[in-house]
């Protein structure tokens, strides 16, 4: 019990992470440093591209949400979800108050399991910039020692 409080610590606790971070920087800068020319531009190149997609993916999600709230699309589709559920189904037919929390439910659901993709979205944007900019400090590592 001991050792396992000592393990969620040391993963709470800002040194150690530090230090693991450090750690991964400093095996991914050996494993970039020691690559060929061609193989480090292949690799900068795919992380520079897929970081710009993801921005701009990540962009137009936001954009497309911010658009579907201004303009109130949200209360159409609650609108024809409803009209849905309520009027056409044999499974609620005469439980429209049940019906209506049902269809409550499952938008907070969307509502949740959309706010989780943007979480995760961020997360993964946050750690591909972080692994962007370590690959341009090596390149200009490598273009002050000269490593072909």
């Amino acid at each position: 019990m001991n050792n396992f409080l000592n393990n969620v610590f040391k993963y709470i606790s800002y040194d150690e992470r530090r230090k693991k971070n450090l750690e991964d920087v400093t095996k991914k800068s050996k494993q970039y440093m020691e690559m060929t020319k061609y193989e480090f531009i292949m690799e900068y190149t795919n992380i520079v591209a897929k970081f710009e997609h993801k921005r701009t993916m990540f962009s137009l999600v936001i954009i497309t949400i911010f658009l579907t709230m201004v303009t109130g699309c949200w209360k159409y589709f609650f609108d024809i979800f409803n009209a849905l559920i309520v009027t056409n189904s044999a499974l609620f037919s005469g439980y429209r108050e049940q019906a209506i929390i049902f269809v409550i439910l499952v938008f907070i659901l969307i509502l949740i399991v959309l706010i989780f993709s943007l979480m995760k979205m961020a997360f993964n944007l946050n750690r591909l910039n972080k692994e962007k900019i370590l690959i341009e400090q090596v390149e200009k590592i490598r273009i002050k020692g000269n490593i072909k």
